[in-house]
């Protein structure tokens, strides 16, 4: 504690905001003051006036970002570039509908710190499994895929160098010259067991894929396969993000079916345009779309903050911890002076969670503003 250690010093407070308006900072100033352990600071502006603090509550989240989507067209027709928006959220999860619907609008965007949903290595890994249940003879996405989890054939090891070469020599596929290498390949037992395992997955999965509903469809290879388990034992941080990254490509799924009614077939078929037109979305003059954690530091004309509930924000199940508590409580602070001129405080009722409806009410610190009762 430095005021501790040195009793006699100065204490000088930085009160003056010279980006936002007194409208935003009043809101801003609301929700900090709640915080138990900042010092008490009466931050003021030069910036009298200006737009009121705006708060939409929608009654899913599809219907979060197409208001979102509608609400920054206007301001392009208008006042401001795309480049003067951004979209703040507090997981890389919640990209994904924003990304969708901005596309479907037409509107120009960019991922601050990140990249697009389609693009993300746990994403990339669940497709592949999906087209090579649709195609056992899709060799480029099996090699992605064969030792995710470990199953003891990496790249370099004697069973994958053993299963490309008699691939190669036979004119076989790669998953036809997997019945050889567990026959009498190179590879331990336990290798073995796991590839037959895995091999018999592939034909039992291709067999249910018609029979079930698309998202318990993926939902149930991410299970079986053990790629959601390996992630949900995992204490690491990443794993978690990773784990909440599958359960939105279940939700995607979901949404596919009930927006259009077509098959998971036609999904991976629209995903493979969309990862193709992926890069004409992309641009350094669109909308900057990015989680609260990278957001500091920067400043936008106009900011929408958006998943404004209880478990997103403040995010987690168990609020007893009081740091945890004051550190999402800052976070939210810091989105909402980013913004400069307009700033949108949003929230949802309901969201999905592995493709089912889960409800929510709004943030405390919604309720701290003082614009919501």
């Amino acid at each position: 504690n430095f005021e501790k250690d040195w009793p006699d010093c100065a204490v000088v407070t930085l009160e003056e905001n010279y980006r936002s308006t007194a409208h935003i900072l009043n809101a801003a100033t609301a929700v900090i003051n709640e915080a138990s352990t900042r010092r008490v600071k009466k931050l003021w502006t030069r910036k009298e006036g200006g737009e009121d603090v705006r708060v939409a509550m929608f009654s899913r989240d599809i219907a979060e970002a197409k208001g979102i989507a509608e609400e920054i067209l206007n301001h392009a027709d208008y006042n401001y570039d795309f480049s003067d928006m951004a979209v703040f959220y507090r997981t890389n999860a919640q990209s994904r509908i924003f990304e969708e619907t901005f596309r479907r609008q037409g509107i120009p965007y960019k991922i601050i710190g990140g990249t697009g949903f389609y693009e993300r290595k746990e994403i990339k890994d669940a497709l592949a499994y999906l087209y090579v249940i649709l195609n056992r003879h899709d060799d480029w996405h099996l090699s992605r895929i064969i030792n995710i989890p470990p199953r003891g054939m990496g790249k370099k090891t004697k069973g994958m160098e053993y299963l490309s070469k008699i691939a190669s020599e036979k004119g076989l596929s790669l998953f036809d010259a997997l019945k050889e290498l567990i026959e009498e390949g190179p590879v331990s037992a336990g290798t073995k067991n796991r590839l037959k395992h895995f091999s018999e997955n592939v034909f039992r999965w291709r067999a249910l894929m018609d029979s079930l509903p698309g998202f318990e469809f993926v939902k149930r290879v991410l299970d079986e396969s053990g790629y959601a388990p390996l992630l949900e034992a995992s204490a690491n941080f990443d794993a978690k993000e990773r784990l909440q990254n599958l359960q939105e490509l279940v939700n995607a799924v979901r949404s596919h079916e009930e927006e259009s009614g077509q098959s998971i077939r036609d999904f991976l078929y629209d995903i493979s345009l969309i990862r193709e037109r992926d890069g004409k979305n992309f641009h350094e003059k669109g909308v900057s779309l990015m989680t609260l954690h990278l957001c500091k530091g920067l400043e936008f004309p106009v900011v929408f903050l958006t998943g404004m509930e209880e478990g997103l924000l403040p995010y987690g199940d168990d609020f007893s911890d009081v740091s945890e508590m004051e550190e999402e409580r800052r976070l939210c602070y810091v989105g909402m002076t980013r913004a400069k001129e307009v700033l949108n405080l949003i929230s949802s009722m309901s969201r999905r969670l592995w493709g089912r409806w889960i409800y929510h009410t709004p943030s405390r610190f919604l309720k701290d503003t003082g614009l919501v009762k």
